[in-house]
């Protein structure tokens, strides 16, 4: 197999396991799936952690409509009031708390 259809086949696993947690009903065991897969890839040469890196942040936003690092601002946001203040936590529109 050579590079670009190994980084075609990761964007394809990676997009299931996105989707899937986009949906709820991602499984730890699929995004472990992917990681040694990636894992692999990287062990034989054929790609690179940063291309690895690059194409995850890119399938993130074509999921999730918002980058890897707005996503876990937001969610840790999220989490705090939960904890903290659960009236304003409430207060989000249950589609935001979901995401």
């Amino acid at each position: 197999m050579d590079a670009e259809k190994f980084l075609n086949e990761c964007e394809g696993r990676i997009r299931l396991v996105y989707e899937a947690q986009h949906q709820g009903r991602g499984k730890p065991e699929d995004k472990a799936r992917v990681e040694g897969f990636v894992h692999a890839g990287v062990v034989m040469k054929l790609v690179s952690r940063e291309q690895i890196q690059v194409l995850v942040d890119k399938v993130h936003l074509e999921v999730f409509d918002e980058s890897r690092q707005a996503r876990d601002a937001r969610l840790e946001r999220l989490n705090t009031l939960r904890t903290t203040d659960p009236d304003k936590y409430f207060d989000e529109p249950a589609i935001n708390r979901r995401r």
